[in-house]
């Protein structure tokens, strides 16, 4: 008696579904069946044929299709699509298991080469998913294997040895940079990473008031004198600064409740570098609190050397130094050092000139932000677009035309700033041009020029100076040199010189 038993043969002519009883009882497992005991099944069937029988029941070489002369039919079942027809046979077996003569064949694999000739190959699965990739597949035009990594792909910027954390990325843990009004500010295009400290609260009677320096759009700032600070700060000067916002605003943020004058002071508060003029703390006595800042006894830096020169007795003071190139070197080579903390801190200064920087004893510089205040300086500052008073002729095109700023702007502006030293101060940058041919000047580069007008190389300068200088007004940011880079070479020209007082 012949039982039909569906064989579902796949399309890389393997037995996908579990075969019946009968096949099991001939040692066959069902399930993971290997190529090697299929090849042995396929012998053992060949050689128990006697010939009488060979004529009805055809042994087909497995490299070879299916012929019609087999003894293999379609499967012909209401449940099977004419689709899946071709998949399926019948297989005549005998169903005493002792008669060796009907032993049943394994089907033929359609249009397949040899299982022999199959190599078999273990791709390399990535680090993250090793468990599920690392099963062998076969390497035939005919199979459709599964790529796991379509379904789990793994990240390309997670290094395989890179710790794995559970919890939300850093990114997410990151605090805005505070909405800052003055010119020290953190740069475009960086993660704020910036310590906000505490502030030091300073007793009102501390401080006696000297004169009021000026106000602009931020606030206003008045000198005062310490007096017996050095028991809360040691080592506090003797001059210091208080900068006071507008009302207006003082106003708003008390309406409002907001806090962003307060992470301004405390932003600044945390900036710490011998060449930067530090935040010593605020006076809550008053209202709007008092933000007192280190001043430097000497003045700033433009007023210094025109003092200087005025005192040399001559308005030449290309010809008449009144100050060595070395001593010039020296206070930027400061500047430039202070401007390396800033660039490390991802923070720029939209103002830096020489009336931003202040001179001690010693010819000590510090950078700082209040020459906007001064009535002095008043006309270094032009309006564009609506936007506050902006020092355009010390500024990159960018800054200009798109209100853009980065530490490369600020490389821009110290250039300027050197080009004002080693000039003494008594020149403005580009004096023989209005605000208006400034911008045009700078319109150049905005379309992918030059600019058409460049300061001129100052007298006292060395050719290899004014070549750095000439590097720091490139159009393209990325192609500046960094303040790092430019400490390195002021310290090699200055050779570790020190002026006398």
């Amino acid at each position: 008696m012949a039982i039909v038993v569906p064989i579902v043969i796949s399309a890389n002519g393997l037995i996908d579904q579990y075969l019946p009883v009968t096949l099991e009882q001939l040692g066959i497992e069902a399930q993971y069946r290997s190529f090697q005991q299929m090849d042995l099944l396929m012998s053992f069937s060949t050689s128990n044929n006697n010939p009488s029988s060979s004529s009805n029941n055809p042994t087909t070489p497995i490299s070879q299709g299916v012929p019609s002369s087999t003894g293999f039919e379609p499967f012909q079942t209401p449940f099977v699509d004419t689709y899946y027809a071709s998949k399926y046979a019948t297989l005549r077996c005998s169903s005493n298991m002792e008669d060796q003569e009907d032993v049943p064949e394994v089907p033929p694999l359609p249009d397949t080469p040899s299982l022999q000739q199959i190599p078999i190959e273990t791709t390399q699965s990535p680090h993250h998913y090793r468990t599920l990739q690392n099963t062998p597949a076969l390497n035939s035009k005919s199979s459709k294997m599964v790529n796991l990594s379509n379904y789990f792909p793994s990240v390309a910027s997670d290094p395989p040895n890179r710790k794995r954390y559970h919890t939300a990325p850093r990114e997410k843990h990151k605090i805005p940079p505070p909405i800052v009004c003055w010119n020290i500010a953190p740069s475009m295009g960086h993660v704020y990473n910036c310590r906000e400290v505490e502030l030091v609260p300073i007793p009102r009677y501390s401080l006696r008031p000297l004169e009021k320096l000026g106000s602009c759009h931020a606030g206003e700032i008045t000198l005062y004198e310490t007096e017996g600070l050095e028991d809360i700060i040691p080592g506090v000067c003797r001059l210091v600064v208080v900068r006071t916002p507008l009302p207006e605003r003082a106003k708003s943020d008390a309406a409002t409740g907001s806090l962003e004058s307060l992470r301004e002071v405390r932003f600044l508060a945390g900036l710490s570098d011998p060449n930067v003029c530090k935040v010593l703390g605020v006076c809550t006595a008053e209202q709007p609190p008092w933000t007192i800042i280190e001043y430097g006894e000497m003045g700033d830096l433009a007023q210094y050397l025109q003092f200087m020169v005025n005192k040399n007795g001559s308005g030449k003071c290309a010809t008449d130094q009144p100050l060595s190139v070395d001593s010039l070197i020296f206070m930027a080579v400061q500047i430039a050092s202070g401007m390396k903390y800033l660039e490390s801190k991802h923070v720029v200064h939209k103002d830096l000139a020489a009336r931003n920087c202040l001179v001690g004893r010693g010819y000590i510089v510090k950078i700082t932000d209040v020459a906007m205040c001064k009535p002095q300086y008043k006309k270094d500052y032009a309006e564009i677009g609506g936007r506050p008073p902006t020092p355009i002729r010390w500024l990159p095109w960018e800054s200009i035309l798109l209100d853009r700023y980065s530490c490369a702007s600020s490389v821009w502006s110290f250039a300027v700033t050197l080009w004002e030293i080693l000039n003494f101060a008594c020149e403005k940058p580009f004096s023989n041009l209005t605000n208006e041919k400034v911008i045009q000047n700078t319109e150049h580069m905005y379309y992918g020029g030059e600019l058409q007008v460049l300061l001129n190389k100052p007298t006292i300068c060395s050719p290899d100076i004014y070549e750095v200088m000439c590097q720091c007004w490139r159009r393209d940011d990325t192609e500046r040199p960094t303040f790092k880079q430019i400490y390195s070479f002021l310290c090699h020209i200055n050779k570790g010189y020190i002026p006398r007082d």
